[in-house]
């Protein structure tokens, strides 16, 4: 997935649903969530739900009403550890849910933000392209402190 610098906050284009409505939101390490801020999305208001044919695979997890322009609220894209998420049901952010379903072999992500307005997000893995020299990992702590 490619992201785009916008300030000092990477963000990255992505839809949801069927037919699929694109949306934008900042990548996010430090929280879990998927937080969409928009007018656009089209809600089961307007349709019925059995026309959806993605209703089996969506969990609704809560809602919140916020003002999103006077408290400086952004959509977010959280990628972050699953235990981190608000949500009073625990569900799988999307790199614990792509593992679960198989897609990847393991919920790691890599961050390639090499040049200074575009980068690479990749689920499962590394592009072994993007470095030189050994890949260095270290061990998560978690803190509830600084929500790591």
């Amino acid at each position: 997935m490619k992201v785009d610098q916008q300030g000092v906050l990477y963000w990255a284009d992505f839809t949801i649903g069927n037919p699929a409505q694109g949306l934008s939101a900042e990548i996010d390490t430090g929280s879990s969530d998927l937080i969409v801020l928009t007018n656009q999305i089209e809600t089961c208001e307007k349709k019925r739900l059995q026309w959806s044919s993605t209703l089996k695979s969506f969990q609704f997890v809560g809602v919140s009403e916020y003002n999103a322009a006077t408290n400086g609220i952004t959509s977010t894209f959280g990628v972050g550890l699953y235990t981190r998420e608000h949500a009073e049901i625990r569900y799988p952010n999307l790199p614990y849910a792509l593992a679960e379903a198989g897609e990847i072999n393991t919920p790691a992500f890599s961050l390639w933000l090499d040049n200074k307005t575009h980068g690479e997000f990749l689920f499962g893995g590394v592009n072994k392209a993007k470095y030189i020299g050994p890949l260095v990992s270290y061990p998560v702590v978690v803190d509830n402190q600084i929500g790591l």
